[in-house]
């Protein structure tokens, strides 16, 4: 009975250890796609609080929202533009919409970005676009991205 105990108390101890490395590598795995993918340098520390994919086909077309906090004061944010005009918050907020009304890609609204005190920066690729709102106010961090 009681190796029968420590082995019940090892699987769950190994579990959390997987379970606790998955989700670093997860973490990491999101911030290294975004730099590769558009050639951003965002900071490999960042903690993710929240992920919304689509499913994305052969193709690898599809949609991802991606909440990360920061703990780096906005050092990556050299790369970001300095505008707190409604035109950036209007895109962003339209083509989360617009997605959610194609694709079933429902963001939870308590993630939605505060636009107060923001930088933000756009990047088209042929048809593919990434939008990044970082909001200095609680160093968050949104990115959503279609690929075509």
């Amino acid at each position: 009975m009681c190796l029968m105990r420590k082995l019940i108390i090892a699987a769950i101890i190994s579990s959390f250890v997987l379970i606790g490395a998955w989700y670093l590598f997860h973490q990491s795995s999101l911030v290294e796609m975004y730099n590769e993918r558009w050639g951003i340098l965002l900071p490999q520390n960042m903690q993710l609080q929240y992920n919304l994919s689509s499913d994305h086909g052969i193709t690898g077309d599809g949609d991802r929202y991606s909440v990360f906090m920061s703990s780096e004061n906005d050092v990556f944010v050299v790369g970001l533009q300095n505008d707190y005009g409604k035109e950036m918050q209007s895109e962003f907020m339209a083509t989360i919409k617009e997605l959610k009304e194609s694709d079933d890609f429902r963001v939870d609204e308590q993630y939605y970005p505060a636009f107060d005190n923001y930088n933000f920066m756009k990047i088209e690729k042929n048809n593919d676009m990434l939008m990044i709102i970082y909001s200095k106010n609680g160093s968050m961090l949104y990115i959503l991205e279609e690929l075509i």
